[in-house]
């Protein structure tokens, strides 16, 4: 018995006895019962089909509703300048909040230029570092080192009397550092770094090593150049109101900071460093009446141009409330450009919906700060080329910058040969015609590199020239909104 029922259960349909008609149905029974399966039929599609509709619109809101963007490029590309023009696109007082600390980053990019030029100028039989000054333990060590410097003797009286300023740099880099926080790095003086600027002073084209604070992406800098600080009796406070803000000291040194950048010997030996000084991100040294006076604050170009040197991965959400992507959220990753730090791009190849990559043009007499032996133009036609053969990425728009292109203008009318470094260039030593031949390199490595069908928009960009690079963001916001819209369907 309990063997026929259990070969029964198997064999059976379970739910045959629910849909079997009943036995001896009669005609009108059964006309009755195919009309409501009929109409339970139609109900269970009808819900199908708002299921449907329900997951496509979740998926269009998505496709429409949030965008990732990665900005890509070597360091000191122009990555974070180019993330500060979309957050200023997206409202003109993005970083009202943030103006004293900007204010703060911008007295330090200052002092780092002061401590280049000081470098440049001491005597030649001088052991010891401008900088040793402010990682120096103490005060007074900081005092007597300084104390021992040699310089040409019509500089010397400007450097004893622009001694407190050196306090103030070493206060601010405190200030980035704390007391234990790990994510700063001041990076400690060496002798190799002298000779690594002195080589480069000489006529060499390889990138100078300049000391310069390294701040992590997950780091609050803004946060703490706003608060009060206080190293060794040494008290800053950004606020105009206070005595101990800054600021104060640099408006009373104003005229020597002046007159230290504008000593013909100080120029001399400036003109012979590689890269220039005018070069390096952050540099405010032809603005010093503006930016040392009593009662500055910084302007979005200023802010633009403000330099702080971060690692790691920066994430910012940005939405716009007018345009083409009106209610769009942003999704803006900025990927560290160092060598050592590309390999942790992969990730967030992933889900991206475009990339801005960002080649700068004028460095390319210049090589890798990591790898003296590579010029920077070619690490950016071959960081170009992995993005371009890269699979996942096949279906990803890309948005080339062209970037630095006021620079090499610049350069190029100082007279460095653009054909001593790119043999194969053989038109005028013009700007245009130069971009053009740079831009015909980037093309045809794309072309070469890509399969399938993708969209590529190259621009010639200064990402610092705000007008200019936020009509450029407009157009890519529209064209990716344009090609998102396309693939659901919507356009």
């Amino acid at each position: 018995m309990s063997r026929h029922l259990r070969n029964r259960s198997f064999s059976d349909d379970p739910f045959a006895a629910v849909t079997r008609p009943p036995v001896n149905e009669s005609p009108k029974a059964k006309q009755k019962r195919q009309s409501e399966e009929q109409m339970a039929k139609q109900r269970s599609e009808l819900i199908d089909e708002e299921i449907k509709r329900d997951r496509q619109a979740r998926q269009q809101a998505e496709a429409t509703q949030r965008k990732l963007l990665l900005l890509v490029g070597q360091a000191e590309s122009g990555k974070t300048t180019t993330l500060k023009q979309f957050q200023l696109l997206q409202s003109k007082s993005a970083f009202n909040a943030q103006l004293h600390s900007y204010r703060a980053l911008i007295y330090l990019n200052v002092l780092n230029s002061v401590r280049r030029i000081l470098d440049s100028v001491a005597l030649p039989d001088e052991a010891d570092q401008f900088l040793s000054d402010t990682s120096s333990s103490s005060s007074h060590s900081s005092r007597s080192s300084y104390a021992r410097r040699h310089y040409p003797p019509h500089l010397a009286a400007l450097a004893v009397r622009l001694r407190p300023l050196l306090h103030i740099q070493k206060v601010l880099e405190h200030q980035l550092r704390g007391s234990t926080d790990p994510d700063i790095v001041v990076p400690p003086l060496t002798r190799r770094s002298r000779r690594t600027e002195s080589t480069a002073s000489s006529g060499d084209d390889q990138q100078a090593s300049h000391n310069e604070v390294t701040v992590h992406a997950w780091n609050c800098w803004s946060e703490r150049l706003k608060t009060t600080g206080n190293i060794e009796g040494e008290v800053i406070c950004m606020d105009w109101d206070s005595r101990d803000d800054p600021g104060r000291i640099f408006a009373a040194c104003v005229d020597d900071l002046i007159a230290l950048w504008e000593d013909e010997a100080v120029q001399t030996a400036l003109a012979k460093q590689r890269p220039s000084i005018r070069e390096s991100p952050g540099f405010f040294m032809d603005d010093l009446a503006r930016v040392a006076a009593r009662g500055y604050m910084p302007s979005a170009d200023d802010i633009l141009r403000a330099r702080i040197k971060t690692v790691g991965v920066q994430e910012h959400h940005v939405r716009f409330d007018r345009g083409p992507d009106k209610g769009v959220e942003w999704i803006i990753y900025d990927v560290g450009g160092a060598r050592s730090q590309r390999l942790r791009w992969a990730p967030y190849f992933q889900a991206v919906n475009a990339i801005i990559f960002l080649a700068p043009i004028s460095p390319f007499n210049q090589t890798l700060a990591e790898d003296p032996r590579m010029n920077r133009v070619k690490d950016s036609l071959l960081l170009w080329q992995e993005i371009c053969k890269n699979r996942v990425l096949e279906k990803v728009s890309i948005v080339l910058f062209l970037n630095k292109c006021d620079l090499l203008k610049a350069k190029l009318a100082s007279g460095v040969q653009f054909k001593k470094y790119m043999t194969s260039y053989q038109g005028p030593n013009e700007w245009i015609p130069v971009a053009e031949f740079l831009r015909s390199k980037f093309d045809d490595v794309y072309r070469a590199n890509t399969t399938g069908k993708r969209s590529l928009y190259i621009h010639q960009t200064s990402v610092i020239d705000s007008r200019t690079t936020q009509k450029i963001i407009q157009d890519v916001r529209e064209q990716i909104m344009k090609e998102a819209l396309a693939a659901v369907g919507l356009y």
